[in-house]
């Protein structure tokens, strides 16, 4: 999996992901509008799918992570 790491989790939906080339980073779930790819797993998903998205930055706003991947994440931070 990618170059992203789990900072914490605010609400349901929002989570704050740390990067090396972005770094920290407040990513928001939304759904897509067109095909897209995880950044992390790099499958595809289609229109309409569950994806995270970052909300504060302009230089990766196009970069999206798919839920598997966040959650996974999630769990490592849970499990130590």
């Amino acid at each position: 999996m990618g170059r992203y790491s789990l900072v914490t989790v605010l609400t349901d939906g929002v989570v704050g992901l740390s990067s090396e080339e972005f770094g920290r980073q407040l990513w928001h779930r939304c759904s897509t509008r067109k095909v897209q790819e995880c950044e992390m797993c790099h499958w595809k998903f289609g229109v309409g799918s569950r994806m995270y998205r970052p909300i504060t930055n302009g230089y990766n706003r196009m970069q999206r992570l798919c839920e598997d991947c966040v959650d996974r994440l999630i769990v490592r931070m849970v499990e130590g």
